[in-house]
């Protein structure tokens, strides 16, 4: 038997001690360094990096993320860009994107072969954001296991 407790306050619906969640969310200050190290850290937890389908998946995630500890810049989803074209960890098209809308990938210039760009969803604020692989924000990573 499957044990939740949720907890409503200002119209924020938060879930707590939930047995068998659908998304874990793990802090920022849980020690990952990159994107690689947040999807091999779900992967240890046999969940995967979340892959945010559509608007009300996002909004369902974004009311759980209001309960999270806001101590660093934000959680890892499963997005990642190459040379500007998004997708998903699995390989599939990113479909549904919630970026703001003064985000632009740079064009790759100088030796640069390949960029690549990593998406979050920033503690404060609905629109996600990027990083690069040398990133110095202090990400978490939520997962998420499928049924």
């Amino acid at each position: 038997m499957n044990t939740i407790v949720i907890l409503i306050a200002a119209g924020i619906v938060c879930c707590i001690g939930i047995v068998d969640a659908k998304y874990l969310i793990f802090s920022p200050n849980g020690g990952i360094s990159n994107w690689n190290d947040a999807v091999n850290y779900c992967k240890r937890r046999s969940a995967n990096i979340v892959k945010i389908e559509n608007r009300g998946e996002w909004n369902n995630l974004y009311n759980l993320l209001q309960c999270e500890n806001k101590s660093g810049d934000g959680w890892f989803i499963g997005g990642r860009a190459r040379n500007g074209r998004w997708y998903w960890e699995d390989g599939s098209s990113m479909r549904f994107k919630n970026f703001a809308s003064d985000l632009r990938l740079f064009p790759q210039t100088g030796t640069i072969r390949t960029v690549y760009n990593y998406a979050y969803v920033p503690t404060y604020g609905r629109k996600w954001k990027y990083v690069s692989r040398r990133s110095s924000n202090k990400l978490g990573v939520i997962c998420e296991k499928r049924c």
